[in-house]
């Protein structure tokens, strides 16, 4: 008969602790795996030091993998295998959690042990790029709690409906957006607060901070519970809204925004980003807007003086890590395409600071700013201007790129950077810069 786990010599190497893994049930190894990373960052902090992402997440590889090294799959009981999901999960073996995931699901667990348990095989699914199973899942997953809600709600947006996309095409995509906005289960505002009224009032005192009257408190504890339940809706509001413009379907996009609206307060905190959206999506097909502006780095007069050429409106900011990790990227791009059309402009506010410097004036600040162009090579102009600008090109997130076309015309927008959506979005900006 196969042993359900066979302690090797690798494993006792790595961990003296845990000699005895026969008899040493799932979630015993799994919290002692994830200690690595709780003492990893206690003694960074300790040691007023950032911590070692890297080398927290190879130990903690390391140890999972030698947990797993004699254990069959198979062999695990349905009852232990969401237990086991997790340790396989920490040793990066997603085809290993998939298969533990579906035999702990026929278990029948109760609701919130299986959406745990969901969760877990929709990550695996996706670091796998099994788009079909995490169309599957989605469809059928049920959220109980706000919290629950919160977190299918980012994840699906941020993370799965990019995999749908790519394997199962973004009709799918959005059908999918979709069947998770239904299942959500939101916070009932009003009650909730009623409820968790004597917490915040024990936990302002606690803080020695002043304590409102109950019917401020209230208020106040309502209205943040209603900016959750906004927020994440939002999530998938604008998820949806973007695969629904890929699809060139820019006008429901803006009804399904516009519909999201009707269901905020005048003074929801959400609402300035919905308008923002709106904005957004209203711009490809149409002249971009001008952009104004007191002081910059470089030649440039407005983006009327570039019509006949493609160009990138690069929104960012000094303090956006994002934005400067996207600067190597955009300087190659347009080093290679310069000579052939394309110009670059960046769009940038004033904050008020720089690295350790506050309370500074819009020209001290500028004047910081020559440093940051030297140290990130920026070798395109950039302006500063009011946050008119961001306003006008919906901002609601930096780095947001517009590519405009030769005709002077929005084409596309890109949100965020990583290396492998600048893949793609170069291939995008050398086929217009081909155009003629």
């Amino acid at each position: 008969m196969h042993r359900l786990f066979k302690p090797s010599l690798a494993f006792v190497l790595i961990s003296a602790s845990l000699t005895a893994f026969a008899d040493t049930s799932p979630k015993d190894v799994y919290k002692d795996i994830q200690a690595i990373r709780v003492k990893a960052f206690a003694d960074a902090r300790a040691a007023g030091k950032n911590p070692d992402f890297a080398a927290i997440d190879a130990e903690i590889k390391a140890k999972a993998e030698a947990a797993v090294k004699d254990v069959s799959v198979d062999s695990i009981a349905p009852k232990d295998a969401y237990d086991w999901a997790r340790i396989y999960a920490s040793a990066g073996q997603h085809a290993s959690v998939c298969a533990l995931a579906h035999k702990f699901l026929t278990t029948n667990p109760d609701p919130t042990a299986k959406f745990d348990d969901e969760m877990l095989m929709m990550t695996s699914c996706n670091a796998l790029g099994e788009g079909k199973m995490l169309e599957s899942t989605l469809s059928q997953v049920k959220p109980t709690t706000s919290s629950e809600s919160s977190q299918l709600a980012s994840v699906t947006a941020y993370e799965y409906v990019d995999t749908i996309e790519k394997t199962r095409g973004v009709n799918e995509a959005i059908r999918v957006v979709e069947e998770v906005s239904k299942n959500l289960v939101l916070t009932d505002p009003g009650a909730d607060a009623q409820k968790g009224l004597q917490a915040e009032k024990d936990r302002l005192s606690a803080m020695k901070a002043a304590v409102p009257s109950d019917a401020e408190l209230l208020k106040l504890i309502t209205s943040r519970l209603q900016a959750r339940n906004d927020s994440v809706k939002f999530t998938l509001v604008e998820s949806e809204t973007e695969l629904l413009a890929k699809r060139g379907d820019s006008k429901k996009a803006i009804r399904v925004v516009d519909d999201y609206v009707k269901t905020l307060t005048p003074d929801s905190r959400i609402l300035r980003s919905a308008n923002m959206l709106k904005t957004r999506l209203s711009l490809p097909g149409n002249p971009a807007p001008a952009l104004t502006f007191d002081r910059q780095y470089g030649d440039f007069t407005s983006l009327e003086a570039l019509k006949g050429k493609v160009v990138i409106v690069d929104t960012f900011a000094h303090w956006c890590g994002p934005c400067k990790a996207s600067f190597p990227s955009m300087r190659k791009m347009y080093d290679q395409l310069k000579d052939k059309g394309l110009e670059i402009v960046g769009v940038t506010n004033y904050y008020g600071y720089y690295g350790k410097d506050r309370g500074l004036d819009p020209a001290a600040e500028y004047a910081k700013m020559a440093d940051f162009r030297t140290e990130f090579n920026i070798n395109w102009p950039f302006i500063f201007g009011p946050k008119s600008n961001f306003e006008n090109l919906g901002i609601s997130g930096i780095p947001t790129t517009y590519v405009i076309d030769r005709q002077g015309k929005v084409r596309t927008i890109h949100v965020g950077y990583s290396t492998e959506s600048f893949a793609s979005f170069e291939k995008e900006v050398e086929k217009l810069v081909a155009e003629k």
